[in-house]
């Protein structure tokens, strides 16, 4: 689940303050539609399946898939393990709809699917210890209040030897917008502000894996770019792949602009990243990360 249009790296141990219920709202909102327009997600779905595979050892008896959304990486992996039980977990009750209908359709056994609707932070902190083999989420992580803590509880989940495996957005996201603002607010007079969702840094991540679980198996960075028609339709995409900035009030960034602002910011993008056929691009940077539980 993607959203926000975050860059600055958010202070260490930052979480990204947002408000739960309303990202639950929004994704259920664009539930139906969402596979048409997640582009970044589906990309980045397939490439942890990859390397998940590649990675995890053994047979998996139970695996969770934090924020699974539409089911996009659950999909990918039941036909190597087929014949574990599987928990998916998400926000919205129509994002899990949309995931257990996607697995029926891919022949997944129904019977040993199990849809929760839950926060997952929340959800991580109430289950046992050592639950589970592998525990998968994509694009979901950076919804994470507070990553640090669950971070490690969810390490604490797995069985000895089990495999956290995430992607997650990484500063650097939606640049262009960033630096298109920038351009606005200091035409107008403004000081420039971070505006939408930051998310925690490398040095933020490798941090929060030492103190749960030691280096990560596997990092490694990567982006996807995508290109669209104009600045409007571009955030019009993010609007329905994510859950807009879902900031708590109060939070940086969470004010909305003056039309004179989205204005110029619309054609400072315009004029620094469109292409000669007027159509302009949106990089997102993320990350894949293998963590493992050390056997006892």
């Amino acid at each position: 689940m993607a959203g926000g249009a975050g860059n600055d790296p958010a202070p260490a141990g930052a979480g990204a303050r947002v408000d739960k219920k309303l990202v639950a709202r929004r994704f259920g909102r664009h539930a139906a539609e969402y596979d048409g327009y997640a582009e970044v997600q589906q990309v980045m779905a397939a490439g942890l399946a990859e390397r998940v595979r590649r990675h995890h050892q053994g047979p998996a008896a139970r695996m969770a898939d934090i924020g699974c959304g539409t089911g996009g990486l659950a999909v990918r992996l039941c036909p190597y393990y087929s014949a574990a039980e599987l928990t998916l977990l998400d926000l919205a009750p129509a994002m899990l709809r949309q995931a257990e209908r996607k697995l029926r359709r891919h022949g997944c056994p129904g019977g040993q699917v199990r849809a929760v609707a839950a926060d997952a932070e929340a959800w991580a902190a109430a289950q046992p210890e050592g639950g589970y083999d592998l525990i998968v989420s994509s694009a979901a992580f950076q919804w994470f209040n507070t990553p640090a803590a669950t971070l490690r509880r969810l390490v604490q989940l797995l069985r000895p030897g089990g495999l956290l495996a995430f992607a997650t957005f990484l500063p650097g996201t939606l640049h262009e917008l960033h630096a298109a603002f920038r351009q606005a607010d200091a035409e107008q007079g403004r000081a420039p502000r971070p505006r939408g969702q930051e998310y925690p840094s490398a040095a933020d991540w490798h941090g929060w894996a030492r103190d749960a679980a030691g280096p990560f198996l596997l990092w490694e960075e990567a982006s996807c770019r995508c290109e669209y028609g104009s600045v409007p339709e571009m955030l019009a995409q993010v609007r329905r792949i994510g859950a807009g900035n879902a900031l708590e009030a109060g939070a940086a960034g969470a004010s909305g602009m003056s039309p004179s602002l989205y204005r110029r910011m619309v054609q400072a993008y315009q004029e620094r990243f469109g292409g000669p056929d007027g159509r302009i691009p949106a990089t997102y940077a993320f990350v894949y990360a293998l963590l493992r539980r050390e056997q006892e």
